[in-house]
């Protein structure tokens, strides 16, 4: 992807860019060399759903650590009004909840 100079923005049909396609399947060395290239932390795809929220989705601690200390958004929520830590509680990932509560 980066070889081929594709944009980090480009999106799947559901609005998914390559950083929330890794945070979504806790890809660790694909989003630490997505991250290098500074990519908006942020970005949502339709259903509003960010990197971090995700990646609490998924469970993946490790991944929504690294979001956190590159500077992701804790606070943001999806169109369903639902945060990271909202969509980590509500699946029991007790880790992440304390890791998104804490800073």
């Amino acid at each position: 992807l980066l070889a081929a100079r594709a944009p980090l923005d480009a999106r799947d049909e559901r609005g998914d860019t390559p950083l929330i396609i890794a945070a979504a399947n806790g890809r660790h060395a694909v989003l630490e060399t997505l991250l290098a290239h500074q990519p908006d932390l942020n970005v949502r795809d339709r259903a509003g759903d960010t990197a971090l929220i995700a990646a609490s989705r998924g469970g993946h601690a490790k991944i929504c650590r690294l979001l956190i200390g590159a500077g992701a958004n804790r606070a943001l929520r999806n169109k369903a009004g639902a945060s990271a830590r909202d969509v980590a509680a509500e699946r029991g990932f007790g880790v992440i909840v304390s890791e998104l509560a804490a800073g």
